[in-house]
């Protein structure tokens, strides 16, 4: 189950995995959604909101299939879209996303190798190999963005390392 929260929206949306269900929330009650496509249902995928465009990124992930192991996906709050750039992370299983509100795109890390790559709505570009993150292919990495300090924050979850990004590269900072 994946949750991205989005103020545009005004909801809470949940791509339940699996299932290949969407569902929102509205603070009060979760509604059971009806787009008019969707993903295929997707374990392991990553999400996040796109603040720069108002709208829900989803990435890769293992169907039963496993065909849509590189796909993007868009929601806007009404309907999910296959998006189909020129380039792509490769398949991606329990990677992790999170908008960096410095420099406004979307960082995904993890879930295959080690490389780091972002999103700035219409494009994937990979930003190399994170040796810092040694363990970044497996999809313990966490990721978060602290406004307070204007850094996009990793956790690698298996130790107790600590990274920040500067924008091309992640440094340990604890």
């Amino acid at each position: 189950t994946l949750l991205a929260f989005t103020q545009e929206i005004r909801v809470s949306a949940n791509y339940a995995g699996f299932q290949g269900a969407t569902w929102e929330y509205d603070g009060v009650d979760w509604t059971l959604e009806s787009p008019a496509a969707s993903p295929p249902a997707l374990a392991d995928a990553a999400m996040a909101f796109d603040a720069n465009r108002g709208h829900i990124l989803l990435y890769g992930g293992e169907s039963n299939d496993s065909t849509e192991g590189t796909a993007t996906w868009d929601y806007d709050g009404g309907t999910w879209t296959k998006l189909t750039p020129a380039a792509n992370p490769g398949i991606r299983q329990g990677a992790r996303m999170a908008y960096d509100a410095k420099n406004n795109y979307v960082v995904l890390a993890g879930g295959g190798d080690n490389h780091v790559w972002t999103w700035n709505g219409s494009a994937w570009t990979d930003r190399g190999a994170q040796t810092a993150l040694v363990n970044s292919g497996y999809d313990a990495v966490a990721l978060a963005f602290d406004p307070t300090r204007q850094a996009m924050v990793a956790w690698e979850g298996t130790g107790t390392n600590t990274y920040e990004w500067n924008g091309s590269t992640f440094t340990t900072i604890a």
